[in-house]
């Protein structure tokens, strides 16, 4: 987790003593500037600048690189405490491009630079759109003559409607313009409906719809889809459910239930007959080699993607009988002898559509039914994640993650092998077992919401000075004792599967395949890391993330460990957090370090998380030193990334619910419709169609659900993404992980 992205910030200092700081010289004494590498025209950036006290003054400047007698594009003044937090207000008229942050001495007459580290001037990120549209149609599918209704909602970011001038434009499946109302005006509640009346002999495909608003200088639009085909609507629906989600390599066969009912309830009539099919997506999904078999034509009951080619028939099944009286029936479909791709292990194999023909015993009529199936090379998901340093006299943090491939968390206990390398060609290798588990509280992205991991420390043996010489840094020497590089891989022998998955081997289906595969099923994952640089022999520092914690919600405490090779000066460390071109958003001291094994010491950086941090920000920990307890102009420092989730929850202002004054009726009939909305004056949009449209569309939906316009406004609102790997340069000669 530590140091996997170049360094964050651009650390400037320059030591002001001819002969050498004062022993135990405190680190904020000494004059620093910590920014982001990356300004905005226009912008507010806040750096923080230590030692201005000691120093008389300092004037943090950006400068243009390509002019250097120009004047300063901007400046700002920092005198009267040694640890301080400023912004720097950059114009908005600054050209993007290349430029520098200059720290200078103001107590000067001439304001002599201490130092200079380059800067690039970028464009800001534009701002989310003001509002949310989302569109509706009545329906997914139409016939030729048909007419679409079409409705559009205007959202503001808080879930409230608003009227505005709203532009619908309906397009073809060639993208030709098919009809277009310009500024039509939404009501008081946020609504501009509209209807196109299809021709008779339309194009027959997908046709989209797109609406725009523009509020202000903003503009804002969506995009809809609806079909328009001959069809004839199905008299009943087919479902499939299988008992596992996976079918893993080594499995003999995928077992099930298909059950098949009229539109209006009634289990399908006695004599009906089902057929089963097996496809699988084309292609190398997963680096998992060609199929062989039959291709699929887009076969007009088929209810796959219609390009031909698409998918590639692997398995078939005989007709087979409906249970009578239920319209049900159990399968078990033998696969033993089908060429199901599953890959090599490496990303995910192509999906498995399971797909069921359903003959109506009293009408003869057919109708399709399908679910998909994920095929698996291996039993569960193994993810180990570690920095891409190590540091020798410290441990290095690694986080295993374990899941179903569901996505659901595995808790379970793994067996892992450290391996040391030194450069004498010896090696030194541990085993040792770590446990994932699901920690209360813990943030992921998982199926289920959280997710389980195993957060543990891989310990790296110190430089040993009796033959691990400062030289070796950058000469080969065969007698040298210096570690060149740690892994860390789980053990996939036969001796450690059986207490690989022991919570979980039910669940995952352990029992289903045959033990002597059961090695060759487990996931392989390994972590590799190099010993890193130092710019005094030995000095080291690592932060580490809480346990089981990759993020965080606005508002929590976390606690980040930190450890060191040597004791600081004055005992603790400066840390920053650094949000994207915002610069410095927190700063603090570190808790006094303390002796916890020998030369080896520990102290806690303690952040408060705020949504200004979000969605990602860096921890910058770092101490002036010179190998002789002392402030120096070397750097030592470490940094770890992680993810703050904004603390708010979306949710719908009001609340509604809908009641029918029958449940079933006959054709012809008359059904009451109410609602109830928790605000009076509320105006309620009512869509009903018959649910064997919805069966035509193939799974697709028009309506405009609570779920849906939760989503949009969610992804409308999201801040935009700060940086990317590689974004960031780090200072000359500053230590940095990774």
């Amino acid at each position: 987790m530590v140091g996997h992205r170049c360094m964050y910030a651009a650390l400037m200092m320059m030591s002001l003593w001819a002969t050498g700081p004062p022993a135990r010289a405190s680190a904020s004494s000494v004059p620093l500037a910590v920014a982001p590498s990356r300004f905005p025209p226009g912008g507010l950036v806040s750096i923080l600048v230590t030692g201005s006290k000691t120093a008389g003054g300092l004037r943090v400047c950006l400068v243009s690189s390509a002019d250097e007698s120009a004047a300063p594009v901007a400046c700002v003044n920092v005198s009267g405490s040694d640890f301080l937090t400023v912004t720097l207000a950059v114009p908005a008229v600054t050209t993007p491009g290349d430029y520098a942050l200059e720290l200078h001495k103001a107590s000067t007459a001439d304001g002599a630079k201490l130092s200079s580290k380059p800067i690039k001037v970028v464009p800001a990120k534009v701002a989310s759109a003001a509002l949310t549209l989302i569109v509706e149609t009545d329906k997914p599918v139409y016939k030729p003559g048909q007419t679409v209704k079409i409705r559009v909602l205007s959202l503001t970011p808080s879930l409230m409607p608003k009227a505005g001038s709203v532009t619908v434009t309906v397009k073809d499946p060639r993208d030709f313009a098919m009809g277009r109302w310009v500024d039509v005006r939404a009501d008081e509640f946020g609504v501009v409906t509209v209807q196109f009346p299809t021709s008779t002999e339309p194009t027959l495909g997908t046709w989209t719809l797109e609406a725009s608003v523009k509020d202000g200088v903003t503009t804002s639009s969506s995009v809809a889809a609806f079909t328009i085909d001959r069809y004839v609507l199905p008299t009943f629906e087919v479902t499939m459910v299988t008992d596992a989600a996976t079918v893993y390599r080594g499995e003999s066969s995928i077992a099930g239930t298909i059950t098949a009912r009229y539109t209006y309830g009634e289990h399908i009539a006695d004599g009906s007959t089902f057929m089963l099919s097996l496809w699988q997506r084309s292609g190398n999904g997963g680096f998992g080699g060609g199929l062989v078999g039959d291709v699929a034509m887009g076969r007009p009951a088929s209810p796959l993607p219609t390009q031909p080619g698409e998918y590639t028939l692997v398995a078939t099944l005989g007709e087979q009988a409906v249970a009578r009286g239920t319209g049900s029936a159990r399968f078990t479909f033998d696969v033993s002898n089908s060429k199901i791709n599953f890959g090599y292990g490496y990303g995910a194999a192509p999906e498995l559509v399971l797909e069921a023909l359903v003959t109506d015993g009293a009408t003869g009529a057919t109708q399709n039914g399908s679910t998909t199936i994920t095929p698996a090379y291996h039993l569960y998901n193994l993810e180990l994640t570690g920095p891409e340093v190590v540091k020798p006299g410290l441990g290095a943090s690694l986080t295993l993650t374990a899941s179903r491939h569901d996505g659901s968390p595995l808790a379970a206990t793994f067996s892992l092998i450290k391996s040391v390398y030194r450069r004498n060609g010896t090696t030194e290798v541990v085993r040792f077992d770590v446990t994932t588990a699901v920690a209360a509280g813990a943030v992921s992205s998982s199926a289920s919401g959280a997710s389980a991991v195993a957060t543990f420390i891989a310990d790296v043996p110190a430089k040993d000075p009796a033959c691990c010489l400062e030289a070796d840094a950058t000469s080969y020497r065969r007698e040298s004792c210096c570690i060149t590089e740690v892994t860390v891989l789980n053990d996939r022998s036969a001796s450690s599967v059986a207490t690989a998955v022991p919570e979980a081997a039910a669940a995952i289906g352990v029992s289903r395949v045959s033990p002597s595969s059961s090695a060759s099923l487990i996931p392989r994952v390994s972590w590799y890391g190099n010993v890193a640089p130092s710019v005094v022999s030995g000095a080291y520092i690592s932060v580490a993330l809480p346990p089981a914690a990759a993020s965080f919600t606005g508002g929590a405490n976390a606690s980040f460990e930190v450890t060191s090779t040597f004791a600081p000066p004055a005992g603790t460390f400066t840390w920053a957090v650094l949000a994207g071109a915002a610069g410095v958003v927190a700063s603090g001291i570190t808790t006094t370090s303390s002796l916890i094994s020998s030369g080896v010491s520990q102290s806690f950086a303690v952040v408060q998380i705020t949504e200004e941090m979000s969605p990602e920000a860096t921890l910058l920990v770092f101490s002036p030193w010179d190998g002789r307890g002392r402030a120096a102009v070397n750097i030592v420092a470490a940094q770890v990334l992680f993810r703050v989730t904004r603390g708010l929850t979306l949710t719908l202002p009001q609340s509604l619910t809908v009641s029918a004054s029958k449940e079933e009726v006959r054709p012809g009939a008359v059904v009451s419709v109410g609602a109830v909305a928790s605000v009076p004056g509320s105006r309620v949009f009512f869509l009903a169609y018959d649910i064997s449209v919805a069966l035509q569309a193939g799974g697709a939906a028009s309506a405009l659900t609570a779920d849906r316009a939760l989503a949009a406004v969610a992804a409308a609102t999201r801040p935009a993404g700060d940086h990317k790997d590689g974004e960031y340069t780090s200072p000359a000669g500053d230590h940095k992980d990774g």
